[in-house]
């Protein structure tokens, strides 16, 4: 898996669980992340889901999870400032932009 093969190493033994589509369901699925979220014992209202996919980032919102959208090569576009202030989820280019709180 990808986190096994990080810059820093394998982070596998520092994530509990894995979850797909098998397991819970379709990302564009807002059910998808209230099963996630029964399964962590965390409120959604207390989960970030990070995606470059609108609409998995639709599903997320309307589960109660806080979207953050995932400006990639692909999607560069979407940086464009007319499209920017029509963004209705936070950005970030980079993890080092993430805020923890």
């Amino acid at each position: 898996m990808l986190f096994g093969c990080s810059l820093l190493g394998n982070l596998n033994p520092y994530i509990e669980d894995f979850f797909n589509y098998d397991s819970v369901g379709k990302k564009t699925d807002a059910e998808s992340f209230r099963i996630i979220s029964k399964r962590i014992q965390i409120n959604c209202s207390s989960m970030v889901f990070l995606s470059d996919n609108l609409s998995e980032l639709k599903a997320c919102q309307a589960a109660g999870v806080t979207p953050i959208l995932v400006i990639r090569s692909h999607n560069r576009d979407l940086l464009d400032s007319s499209i920017q202030q029509s963004l209705p989820y936070k950005y970030i280019k980079s993890f080092e932009e993430l805020e923890f709180y």
